[in-house]
């Protein structure tokens, strides 16, 4: 007769001493006791196995690997425990083994892919997975090279780096790839401080004002869902076809809005396009429907000057197009004390607080608006837009553009590349071929990203090549101060320019009438030439025309004459 009980696994080894085991291993035992003491007990799903560590001999053992007083091939011969039994015991895995079925890449495979999965993201230029076939081609693989590697594969892959993951890329243009550096922002937040410190406008946010326009094709997406029926297409009729309008915005730090500039291609749209629209916006039109410098000069004079308030100075940070650069906007500007700063060129993602926060949301709602009216009613739509972003979400535009207070750390880093190869990288590791821009030898070998024998699998994008020609670019690739003595001087040089040009153009029309006067004799000479071989030609088809006309005549004549004949002889014979 037994008594049945339960208790946690615990072994006593000769000196009393208690080793309590997990519960991952044997969370629970069987305990049968009975009249006489004696006591047997097995697990509740491995009965055989814990009787046999149960034995004295095998507790012995597992206690002496546990003091570190035997190792476990010694205790397994001094106690007579079979080795397996007794690394289930300690709870220890044999060493170099490893469960589960066997990995596709090794370690070393895996962490450089990973590494140079991460590398070529940062250069704008990510990898899908079928990079992975190609990690090892000298030995046989267990990769299926025609599908590639399997989802669970990579979701194990995942798992083991969390660091890297599965995902659409997003599109950037080449231009903003190669300015979103940290040395240009580096550049900028230096000049930017520097600015801040010499007209006292630290802190100052009620003087600080950034300005952008934004603009609708009518080709936008309706990203709104709509309501339907199930079984049919559900489509939205496009409004505006080839239409282009464009808002020019202005926020201070402040989170003060002021009154837009809405442009019109051509013309107005109708004689009541600014019914029940603030006397405060302004309205321009222009052929394309893009802003201009005369525009931008309006705006500045109307708009900006009447509405950003009496304290001086004041900055005003903008885009570096040409729109906004112009010779009597700046001597304006100087006149009223107001400071132009000028952003590095394809920055205004990362740098300019309107297209960091600001227009995303009055961009979707006045959309929404187009797609709805069109652009009749887009004037009436985008006044009431205008004042939809709340001061708060203004100020919060600044802040993460690092402008006010001025951050440059506050700013997004996830958009800004990474340099191409580390410091001190140079020399015969980063040569690169002349006329293919290919590196000579893999410089991320030398970085010690990846090992050696995958230099020629995981290489880095190719440089361009030396000999090749390079386009130069007008864009003006770091910040500069619009209303300098510099600026104005160019400004100035550049409008005398244009005017000795100009000069020039009438003096030659004055100076060389014989010219344009045998330009015209020569005109006039070819034209009656041509005229003249036109003549000829129509007079050749017209004594074609009269031969082929005689020719019948004749034809017709003879065939008169036949049938007379024919008809006498059958007289004669009748």
């Amino acid at each position: 007769c037994y008594n049945l009980s339960y208790r946690n696994t615990a072994w006593h080894d000769d000196a009393g001493d208690r080793a309590t085991r997990q519960h991952r291993s044997i969370p629970q035992y069987k305990v049968l006791t009975n009249a006489n003491g004696r006591r047997g007990c097995w697990t509740l799903n491995a009965r055989n196995a814990l009787q046999k560590l149960q034995s004295r001999s095998t507790c012995q053992a597992i206690s002496a690997v546990r003091r570190n007083v035997l190792s476990q091939r010694a205790a397994a011969a001094q106690y007579g425990v079979p080795r397996s039994i007794l690394r289930d015991g300690v709870g220890q895995k044999k060493k170099g083994t490893q469960t589960g079925q066997r990995r596709m890449l090794t370690d070393v495979e895996e962490r450089a892919l990973v590494t140079y999965l991460i590398y070529m993201a940062n250069q704008c230029l990510p990898h899908t997975r079928d990079i992975a076939r190609y990690v090892d081609e000298s030995r046989a693989t267990l990769f299926n090279m025609k599908d590639g590697p399997s989802d669970k594969y990579f979701r194990q892959m995942f798992a083991r780096h969390p660091d890297i993951t599965e995902k659409r890329a997003e599109t950037l243009d080449k231009a903003r790839k190669s300015m979103s550096t940290q040395q240009t922002i580096d550049d900028f937040f230096d000049l930017y401080g520097q600015l801040l410190d010499d007209y006292d406008l630290r802190d100052k946010s009620e003087q600080i004002f950034n300005c952008d326009e934004v603009d609708w094709t009518g080709r936008e997406t309706f990203r709104q869902k709509i309501i339907g029926p199930t079984a049919a297409h559900t489509y939205r009729q496009q409004t505006m076809v080839n239409q282009h309008i464009t808002a020019h915005l202005c926020v201070s730090a402040s989170g003060r809005m002021l009154p837009p500039l809405i442009i019109f291609p051509g013309s107005h749209p109708h004689r009541h396009y600014h019914d029940g629209i603030p006397d405060s916006c302004l309205f321009g039109v222009c052929e394309s429907g893009f802003i201009n410098t005369g525009l931008f000069h309006q705006w500045f004079i109307k708009i900006f000057l009447a509405n950003c308030g009496s304290v001086r100075p004041v900055l005003l940070i903008m885009d570096n197009h040409d729109a906004h650069i112009n010779l009597h906007t700046i001597k304006a500007a100087i006149e009223n004390d107001v400071v132009l700063l000028g952003l590095p060129a394809h920055t205004t993602h990362i740098l300019q607080p309107l297209d960091v926060k600001v227009i995303a949301g009055d961009e979707y709602w006045a959309h929404g608006q187009y797609c709805n009216f069109g652009l009749g009613k887009i004037s009436n739509s985008f006044a009431s837009c205008n004042y939809q972003a709340s001061p708060a979400s203004i100020r919060e535009a600044f802040r993460l553009s690092g402008l006010c207070p001025i951050n440059r750390m506050a700013i997004d880093r996830s958009q800004l590349v990474e340099p191409l190869f580390a410091q001190g990288v140079t020399g015969t590791s980063a040569e690169t071929c002349p006329t293919c821009g290919a590196f000579r030898v893999n410089p991320l070998v030398a970085q010690g990203l990846i090992p050696e024998s995958l230099g020629h699998i995981l290489v880095p994008p190719r440089m361009p090549p030396m000999q090749a020609k390079r386009r130069k670019s007008k864009a003006v690739k770091s910040a500069r101060i619009l209303t300098g003595e510099e600026m104005l001087n160019e400004l100035q040089e550049r409008e005398l320019e244009q005017k000795r040009i100009l000069v020039d153009k009438e003096k030659e029309k004055r100076t060389w009438p014989s010219k344009l006067q045998k330009e015209k004799e020569a005109t006039e000479r070819k034209m009656k030439s041509e005229e003249r071989k036109r003549n000829a030609v129509e007079k050749r088809k017209r004594e074609e025309e009269a031969k082929h006309i005689r020719r019948e005549e004749k034809e017709r004549k003879r065939q008169r004459q036949q049938d007379r004949k024919t008809k006498k002889q059958t007289m004669r014979i009748f």
